[in-house]
């Protein structure tokens, strides 16, 4: 009998134990082979035919969700002002009492440490030109002008610092000509939307946001903090790591995009808080960390916009941007970082579901006020009888987060100035920003595009 060349050359078909003994051979086939092989073979182009039409239906979908939320959302944007500053008047979930947090991982290696004590060696770079009588500065003298940074650190529980440290503290009049004298949240006016139409025993808040923006330390603090109290399916408690279509994923994408073990959970049912960050100092950040964003840029030329000609020449540019690819699943591509920005946001500012949107940087300065307000948004309570817990240390850690990280007091000397909000921009990549990144959400947040 001639050998099965399908057999041989098909480690499934053999699986699949075929009864067929010749299917080469069309003489020796019977009438049952013929049908047999008949029918498998329809059975193979049925599935084929199945692929491409969910594969075509997957993006169609996508598209659809992108040019929805390229529209207008039912809500009205609004930031701090009016719905925040009446929730800001009920009685806050947190007492005065604070602590720190310290976090081991699955073999009980602490991942992140409790940090009482700063001193000028533990700062490194972060110092500043320091002045020349430094020996000479009081503690008292040093504080002038930084008293709510050096009171948000001792509520947090760094009690030790040394004049060094203070110093290279931004004074409190710099960070507010940044960021205004409170959070921003963007959003409010959904949560009473959320509230009443999602049940009890299943709402919970999920992290969103762009690489770089604090998504770690935000939902820490989430975890740490609040606790949905009618929550049963949740284990922690309705606070989570990340939104169920994926943290960094593009909003257009909620009902085509499934992370890890969500599966099962109602995506409705979960208030996404997307965490914002000043495009200017995130490009700084993306240009050091770019996680799945690929774009042709080096060191010393970066966030790179507008491509030069000889980087035109050399990256086989012909286009009058620095494409940006970013490796989703499938993958998604924008004409430069600063739209890359612009879309992630816009998508997330016209949902047509109850969402917030909070600032990268109220983390820094603000986050009890604000972590307040987004829990009594979705009608969470306190975790901690009213203590708060404060991230001091990194909200990074594992393989994927390489390299010198960012805790509080490094992250306020950081962002609490603009000296560096620049760094590496040529004036076509400022001319550029300007006009690309969205006035409106630029507006909301209190960003300033700077004069080119």
């Amino acid at each position: 009998m001639q050998t099965l060349r399908l057999r041989k050359e098909s480690s499934k078909a053999s699986q699949l134990r075929l009864p067929i003994k010749a299917i080469d051979d069309k003489k020796n086939r019977s009438p049952g082979q013929k049908l047999l092989a008949a029918t498998f073979g329809v059975f193979l182009v049925l599935c084929l035919i199945l692929f491409v039409r969910h594969d075509e239906m997957h993006r169609k979908n996508e598209e659809i969700a992108r040019k929805k939320l390229q529209g207008k959302s039912p809500f009205k944007s609004t930031s701090k002002e009016g719905i925040a500053q009446k929730m800001l008047k009920r009685k806050s979930l947190f007492k005065s009492t604070s602590k720190q947090i310290e976090k081991k991982d699955k073999k009980g290696n602490v991942v992140h440490k409790q940090i009482t004590s700063v001193k000028k060696e533990d700062l490194a770079e972060l110092v500043g030109d320091l002045p020349e009588n430094l020996d000479s500065i009081t503690y008292e003298q040093a504080i002038e002008g930084r008293e709510k940074l050096v009171e948000i650190l001792h509520d947090a529980g760094v009690e030790d610092m040394d004049v060094a440290t203070v110093l290279s503290l931004p004074k409190w009049s710099a960070v507010t000509k940044l960021y205004g004298e409170g959070p921003v949240i963007v959003g409010l006016e959904t949560c009473e939307t959320f509230r009443k139409t999602i049940p009890l025993d299943d709402a919970s808040i999920g992290t969103a946001g762009m690489f770089n923006t604090g998504t770690n330390p935000f939902a820490m603090y989430l975890e740490h903090n609040c606790i949905m109290p009618h929550n049963t399916n949740d284990k922690h408690g309705g606070m989570r790591w990340q939104v169920p279509w994926g943290k960094h994923t593009l909003a257009s994408r909620k009902w085509t995009n499934t992370a890890g073990n969500d599966s099962k959970v109602n995506k409705t049912n979960v208030l996404p808080v997307a965490i914002v960050r000043d495009p200017y100092s995130w490009m700084q950040s993306t240009c050091k960390h770019p996680y799945a964003a690929k774009w042709p840029h080096t060191k010393d030329r970066c966030p790179n916009l507008v491509p030069t000609d000889e980087e035109k020449k050399v990256h086989n540019i012909h286009t009058p941007t620095v494409e940006v690819k970013v490796n989703y699943n499938p993958p998604a591509n924008f004409d430069s970082l600063a739209h890359y920005w612009t879309e992630w946001y816009r998508e997330y500012l016209s949902a047509d579901y109850p969402r917030l949107i909070v600032r990268f940087e109220d983390l820094q300065f603000h986050a009890k006020e604000m972590v307040d307000l987004v829990c009594q948004c979705a009608g969470a309570e306190s975790k901690n009888d009213g203590d708060f817990t404060y991230i001091v240390d990194s909200g990074k850690w594992g393989a994927g987060h390489q390299g010198k990280q960012t805790n509080l007091i490094s992250a306020m000397i950081k962002y609490g100035t603009d000296k560096n909000r620049f760094s590496g921009m040529t004036k076509e990549d400022l001319e550029l920003a300007a006009t690309v990144l969205d006035p409106e959400l630029m507006k909301l947040f209190q960003y300033e595009i700077p004069s080119v």
